[in-house]
């Protein structure tokens, strides 16, 4: 029970400070119908002249899929991961997910994602962000289709303000669900 709600109440702190501008989390909502991302960080800071691991999580809507990366075949649209920093940070060793196979009719064969799936990659924070506070945006690009038709490309973004630390000793581990 305490673990639990240790765990419930680390979840909201880090959701609270990735997420402190709700509009942005507003805009990630509205702008994607199909996905649902969220974020999770490795740390409750990010460390200047360290890493950070990183993982969004997306839902895909039930009934709809979009496209893996690498895409296949190559005229499909891939699904990608980015962000964007005031800082300098960079997203580095993106892993995505394992993807399974369909029948399109008039394309063939076509790698997907459903469901939930995970994207990894680490932040790589520059020494010169010490003392700062970062409004990162973590970029969600795919293209969401069901068995009958694609929509347009979309992008779910959420934006957020984290603090970037020079002492390691300021950093508590955060999510370990998410990062052993």
């Amino acid at each position: 029970m305490f673990r639990t709600a240790t765990l419930l109440a680390v979840t909201l702190l880090l959701t609270t400070q990735l997420m402190t501008n709700t509009e942005g989390l507003n805009a990630a909502e509205k702008a994607s119908k199909r996905i649902k991302p969220q974020v999770f960080l490795e740390y409750n800071k990010l460390p200047a002249g360290g890493k950070c691991r990183v993982i969004m999580e997306v839902q895909v809507e039930k009934g709809w899929h979009i496209n893996a990366n690498p895409a296949e075949p190559d005229l499909l649209i891939p699904t990608t991961f980015s962000i964007k920093s005031a800082q300098g940070i960079k997203l580095t060793d993106v892993k995505y997910p394992k993807h399974h196979v369909i029948s399109i009719e008039g394309v063939g064969k076509a790698n997907v994602y459903d469901g939930k799936i995970r994207i990894s990659g680490i932040l790589n924070v520059p020494s010169s962000a010490a003392g700062s506070v970062d409004e990162l945006q973590l970029v969600v690009n795919y293209q969401a289709c069901d068995d009958r038709s694609c929509e347009r490309p979309d992008v779910a973004t959420i934006k957020g303000k984290i603090p970037v630390v020079a002492s390691a000793s300021e950093l508590k581990k955060t999510n370990p669900e998410y990062f052993d």
